[in-house]
């Protein structure tokens, strides 16, 4: 099931938040706070996508290792 525009879009900027502040602060120095800032998104929004930081970390590595291996 591919997800609407509008919720990649949201995935989209969560992840590139996650990713720029892991190489800017590393895993442990990041909030979700962090994250929702710089992607522009309500807290509200992240947890609709995501339970926790270490959901979203669990989630975009599952997406990588099915994009190289699949």
């Amino acid at each position: 099931m591919i997800p609407d525009r509008r919720v990649q879009k949201t995935r989209e900027a969560i992840y590139a938040a996650f990713l720029k502040l892991l190489n800017a602060k590393g895993y442990d120095r990041m909030t979700v706070q962090d994250v929702i800032d710089l992607a522009n998104v309500g807290r509200s929004t992240f947890y609709a996508h995501y339970a926790s930081k270490e959901a979203l970390l669990e989630q975009l590595c599952q997406e990588l290792f099915h994009h190289l291996f699949h």
